[in-house]
């Protein structure tokens, strides 16, 4: 035989062996892979009306503090005015000049009796006036210095009809501390408070009206209306995470202003249809519902919302209790070994798919045959512990009855039972997690704004799973008692 016919022989010998080797070493499908295109996701979830409580109060000393911001303790003014005046048939004219301070005193604030906001504003006044030229000689009037004290009390109190339109209460009082009197350089004093007490009851009376007409009812609506509409929030738990919770306001409820000896409140309900969905929502605009009553009361909350975990995290928790491990039967035909090399998870109509792909050493055969399985399972979850496992797994459609038959003594005695006894997910963990994050997030001033949120309780439990097909989903509900109380410090800076 010369070499370049020993050669070409050497290379069939080797490729027929090769081809035998491949054909011994090549992966059966075992059962079928169950079908996932219309596998559910969380738009099939069904809307939710979630309810919103919240209480805001405002300390009656931070109320004082910003009163006392915007009136200042002093203010001084002048002017001056030029006048004529006929005396006996002769024209006469004059520069009236007048020079004024007004001093405030200690604000203080107390609720009164009817859940109205009482201020107590204490002013003094003096300053002088006169005229200057033809008219001052001629009525024989010199520099006149005036002075004078009341203590004003006024009463505020705020709410909002059925139709939406701002409801305020006034009543201002005041009684003179101090007479104001008007002394002449000549030493002839006047008395004038039966002067400025009609003239201040003048314009006092019909104040309500006065606010009432100065308040656009329609105008406040309208900038009501603006924020009535839907919303869309991204929910954002793990890079993959593309859902949105769409909101659609349904009703909102107000308790008017309460008072009590350290606060000025009210409290607020909003209930809304949340839904959770892949895309979000057109937010349009919504029609103002009539306005409901609500009790004065610390806010308690129920809303959702969906946290996902994909299917390679959780394979990932699975694999310990099957992967690279061998499970080992005797049977009539002889002993069978499977040692499980890969587990992967999906999702399907039905739940979620367990591929597994495995080395069988099978009676009767010198060489290990591999194989694929697919098996469908049901998420479950124990509702005292929050943990998911995987119940009720099957074999999908055969393929293979051959393979299946000599190894399914094996995936039903004891791989399959090994992966139902495995927690899947263990949510209550990542509850406790996201429980202390946002309680911790809620009571940190420097997150919210500003605003001192009050958020003793919070509790979130699991509700529903839905295998969707690249993520198990879970839907949480969440419920908690808020309290916000606004300070001194954000009350200035919003004004």
């Amino acid at each position: 035989m010369n070499m370049r016919l020993f050669a070409l022989s050497l290379t069939l010998l080797t490729t027929g062996l090769l081809s035998a080797c491949n054909k011994d070493e090549s992966t059966t499908l075992v059962s079928e892979k169950p079908a996932s295109e219309h596998v559910g996701n969380a738009s099939e979830l069904q809307a939710q009306p979630s309810t919103i409580n919240i209480r805001t109060r405002i300390r009656l000393s931070d109320i004082q503090s910003m009163i006392e911001t915007e009136l200042p303790a002093s203010q001084d003014g002048n002017g001056e005015q030029r006048q004529c005046k006929r005396v006996l048939g002769i024209k006469l004219c004059g520069t009236a000049q007048w020079l004024y301070n007004v001093k405030r005193g200690t604000i203080t604030t107390s609720a009164a009796d009817d859940d109205r906001l009482e201020l107590q504003i204490p002013l003094s006044f003096s300053g002088n006036a006169g005229i200057q030229g033809d008219v001052a000689k001629a009525l024989r009037l010199g520099k006149l210095d005036f002075d004078g004290a009341l203590l004003g009390n006024v009463k505020i109190g705020f709410d909002l009809d059925e139709q939406w339109c701002p409801l305020i209460r006034t009543q201002v009082e005041y009684q003179w501390q101090k007479k104001p009197e008007v002394k002449w350089v000549a030493g002839l004093d006047m008395d004038l408070s039966d002067q400025l007490d009609k003239a201040i009851k003048k314009q006092l009376d019909g104040l309500d009206n006065k606010l009432k007409e100065a308040i656009d009812c329609e105008k406040f609506k309208t900038n009501i209306a603006e924020h009535w509409r839907k919303y869309t929030f991204p929910i954002s738990v793990t890079e993959a995470d593309k859902m949105h919770l769409n909101l659609q306001p349904v009703s909102f409820a107000f308790s008017g202003m309460h008072t009590n000896e350290e606060f000025a409140g009210v409290s607020f309900t909003l209930v809304a249809n949340t839904l959770l969905e892949s895309t979000p929502v057109e937010q349009t605009q919504e029609a103002l519902p009539p306005l409901k009553r609500t009790e004065y009361k610390p806010g308690q909350s129920v809303f959702e919302f969906l946290i996902r975990s994909n299917y390679d995290q959780l394979a990932e928790l699975a694999k310990p209790v099957v992967a690279n491990k061998t499970f080992s039967n005797d049977t009539a035909a002889g002993p069978v070994s499977v040692t499980v090399n890969d587990l992967d998870l999906s999702g399907n109509n039905e739940g979620i798919t367990l591929k597994l792909g495995f080395d069988a050493k099978l009676p009767g055969k010198r060489r290990l045959s591999k194989g694929e399985v697919y098996l469908t399972a049901s998420p479950e979850v124990d509702l005292l512990s929050q943990e998911i496992s995987l119940t009720n797994i099957r074999l999908s459609k055969v393929l293979d009855s051959t393979m299946w038959n000599a190894v399914a003594s094996l995936f039903e005695g004891k791989i399959i039972k090994a992966i139902e006894e495995q927690t899947l997910w263990d949510v209550h963990q990542q509850i406790e997690e996201l429980e202390a994050e946002l309680l911790t997030q809620l009571n940190d001033p420097t997150k919210t704004q500003g605003l001192e949120i009050s958020a003793q309780t919070l509790e979130i439990a699991l509700k529903q799973l839905l295998p969707e097909q690249n993520a198990l989903a879970a839907l949480l509900s969440v419920e908690t008692d808020m309290d916000i109380v606004i300070p001194d410090t954000v009350l200035i800076k919003q004004r």
